[in-house]
Order: structure tokens, then sequence, then C-alpha cells
């Protein structure tokens, strides 16, 4: 994190960069320094402001995650999901679903992407070792 600092530094005190922009980065930033109840609440400052970008919702679902509350980490991730269907946030929600104990839903999840892409081959081994039952 160290040497993302000065990148930071020279983001925040340039003047081109427009304020919705930088309120997109400060929480990505926050996150990496393990200040995750900051980082959720400049995430949802930036969804009041207009951003439902699926980084943000994922960024949202992620800090959830660290602060132990998977109910509103599913939400966010669910929500990321329906902007657009991505993978990764697909396997967010089933490892969020997983740690609320519905190991069923998790692994349903966890197969959307194999069904819905057999045509992946560089997919199949990481989803199915996410789903081995030594996983789940």
């Amino acid at each position: 994190m160290s040497e993302a600092l000065p990148v930071r530094d020279a983001l925040f005190s340039n003047l081109q960069v427009p304020v919705s922009k930088k309120d997109l980065v400060a929480p990505e930033f926050c996150y990496a320094e393990c200040k995750y109840e900051m980082s959720r609440d400049l995430a949802i400052k930036a969804l009041r402001a207009g951003s439902d970008s699926l980084q943000t919702l994922n960024l949202l679902g992620k800090c959830m995650m660290q602060l132990r509350d998977f109910e509103s980490a599913t939400k966010f991730f669910e929500r990321a999901s329906k902007c657009r269907q991505v993978i990764s946030s697909v396997l967010l929600t089933a490892e969020a679903q997983q740690e609320l104990g519905n190991s069923d839903n998790a692994a349903e999840l966890a197969q959307k992407p194999l069904t819905s892409m057999p045509h992946r081959k560089k997919l199949r081994k990481p989803l199915q070792i996410w789903r081995s039952p030594a996983v789940m």
C-alpha cells in the first residue's frame, strides 16, 4: 500500500480529476488499508451520489464480508450481478451465501457460470475447485 500513497495523494490533489471520480476511488484506498467501516461509509456515499457502479457495489459487498455482515454482503453482490452478469459477482454472492450457512444456494450460484458459459474452459477448473466438498 505504501507505493500507492503517492498515487493517491497526486490523484486527490489534482484539480483536473472530478470529485465524482475521487469519490469512487477513496473507498478502494480505505479498503486496501483495512479500514472497512470507512470504506463502507464512503462507498455508500458514492452510491447516494448516483454511482451505481459494479465496482462500488462489489466493494460494498467485500466490506460487509470483512465486517461479518453476510446478509448485507449478499444483497450488494446480488445487486452488482444485476448490473451486468459478472462471474466474480456471482461467486462472491455464493461465498456470502456459504457464510450464512446456505450451502445448497451457494453451490447452485457457483454452478451458474458453468451452465451459462460452458464454452469457457478456463473457468471450469477454478469453479469446480470452489464447489468441491472440501471448500464447501
